[in-house]
């Protein structure tokens, strides 16, 4: 009788701990975390690279497309003058009617080439507008009027190749990535070794609310404590083992693609040096068969040479011609391929914005993101790593074990 089931407990407070990281774990673990950053960032870079490489070719492709479109253009107008003077001669009785079909079998095979130009063409457009992100109409502004194939500088200055190779962004990616790595065998070896904790909490606690703020409320408590798996030392050792492996493995990837892209550029540069070559003896060969060309015209004219001389020699020309025109195109594409060997030859957009701004707002109006989209949101730290410079030191070094 007389007993109160009832009471009440009121309390306020906050309660934290700490974990001391004596062994580096937490460390070594921010390390990977910043080098995997800087691999992302390495990264796009590399796409950047590729894309630019890529709408250089393209465009190359389109204005030698032209430019042959423009030349079998060329042909068939000397082909059809060919076909009205083998018609008059006909008429006339000075040659057969072999000479004609001749002629008009000629100028309707190379009338049949420029269908098939003009599809590339049309399909090399359309490769530029998915590149650009545009449609084929504003690629069609951008381009303007048929041009000339674009033509490379006579000498290209390479510096030390060694130094440029290390600005290629799939190269810093490989070796981030390795160092990602090698940060992850030093979390592994930590989990060898007691971790120790301090948790604490303080407040106020009272049965009475109104003396729940008074001094005598006031309660609080610490609570050291140490963590140590050694009943489980053989699966913590070999987890280091297969953090090591992996470590090796992406060391072995990484001068994999060192001698990549090594080859890449001697393939390149051999390329571009010999397409000079082939160019220069090819515009000889065309300066040639364009007079051999006129010769025979004029002297089947005179009646002192057979058609099927004037045949070849038309032959021979466009062939000499529509290699010329490749061969030009080769050339600038082998340089393309030298600067994008070397790492693209152009300044990447690391230091910019990583997401255009309509990719922002469309973001934004789904979820609250704050700074994370903006450049500066990005620690300075990944953007050093990713980065090469003189002055940096190694990414890839003992101390990050």
């Amino acid at each position: 009788p007389g007993f109160d089931p009832t009471f009440h407990d009121w309390s306020i407070g906050f309660d934290a701990g700490w974990e001391l990281d004596i062994w580096g774990k937490v460390r070594r673990g921010v390390q990977a975390a910043m080098a995997n950053l800087a691999a992302q960032v390495a990264n796009y870079d590399d796409i950047l690279v590729t894309i630019s490489g890529d709408v250089a070719t393209t465009y190359v492709t389109i204005r030698a497309l032209q430019a042959g479109i423009a030349l079998v253009n060329q042909n068939v107008a000397t082909q059809a003058e060919s076909l009205r003077i083998t018609e008059l001669r006909f008429k006339n009785g000075v040659t057969t009617e072999l000479d004609v079909q001749q002629a008009s079998a000629l100028l309707n095979n190379t009338k049949a080439s420029i269908p098939p130009l003009q599809t590339d063409l049309a399909k090399a457009r359309n490769a530029l507008a998915v590149l650009l992100g545009i449609t084929p109409d504003e690629v069609d502004k951008l381009i303007g009027r048929p041009g000339a194939i674009p033509r490379p500088p006579a000498s290209i200055g390479l510096g030390i190749p060694a130094d440029l190779l290390r600005r290629r962004p799939d190269i810093r990616a490989a070796e981030l990535n390795a160092a990602a790595q090698a940060a992850q065998i030093g979390v592994a070896r930590a989990d060898l070794y007691p971790s120790f904790a301090i948790s604490g909490a303080i407040g106020l606690k009272a049965t009475n609310l109104g003396n729940l703020f008074q001094d005598a409320s006031l309660t609080g408590m610490t609570n050291p404590g140490i963590t140590w798996n050694i009943l489980n030392y053989g699966r913590i050792r070999n987890n280091v083992r297969v953090q090591d492996a992996k470590y090796q493995e992406l060391i072995v990837n990484y001068q994999r693609v060192v001698l990549q892209a090594y080859a890449e550029v001697e393939d390149a540069l051999a390329g571009f040096m010999n397409a000079k070559q082939e160019a220069l003896f090819l515009s000889r060969s065309v300066t040639a068969s364009r007079a051999a060309a006129k010769i025979a015209m004029e002297q089947y004219r005179d009646g002192t040479a057979d058609y099927s001389r004037v045949l070849d020699t038309q032959q021979e020309l466009l062939h000499a011609e529509e290699r010329l025109t490749s061969v030009r195109a080769d050339v600038v594409t082998n340089l393309i391929a030298v600067y994008k060997g070397l790492g693209g030859g152009w300044q990447t957009g690391n230091s910019g914005d990583f997401i255009p701004a309509a990719t922002k707002e469309q973001m934004a109006s789904r979820t609250k993101w704050g700074k994370l989209l903006e450049p500066e949101a990005i620690p300075a730290g990944a953007r050093a790593l990713a980065v090469p410079a003189p002055q940096l030191r190694p990414v890839i070094s003992p101390d990050l074990w």
